[in-house]
Parts: structure tokens; sequence; C-alpha cells
């Protein structure tokens, strides 16, 4: 048995975002830890 991954990058860094990483904002995939604010690099967290 084979694992098939995702083939969703990370528009930070380009590795691949795995389900159990993945952060998406306006439909575009991030890791957790690559989802930054670009004055300050801060990481950010959606609250709901």
């Amino acid at each position: 048995m084979s694992f098939i991954g995702t083939q969703q990058k990370c528009k930070a860094c380009e590795k691949t975002v795995y389900p159990v990483e993945l952060l998406s904002a306006d439909g575009v995939p991030y890791h957790k830890s690559c989802f930054k604010c670009s004055h300050c690099k801060g990481t950010l967290k959606i609250m709901f």
C-alpha cells in the first residue's frame, strides 16, 4: 500500500502542506507556522 500525499504547496515556503498542518486563507494553503505578518513576522492565528 502506498501513501498518496497532497499536492498542495505552502504559499510562503513552497513545501508540501499535509492536512494536519493546513491553514487556508482565502483558498490559499499555508503551514500554520508559515502564516505570518509581512510587517512584524509574527505568527497569525485565525479566530472564529
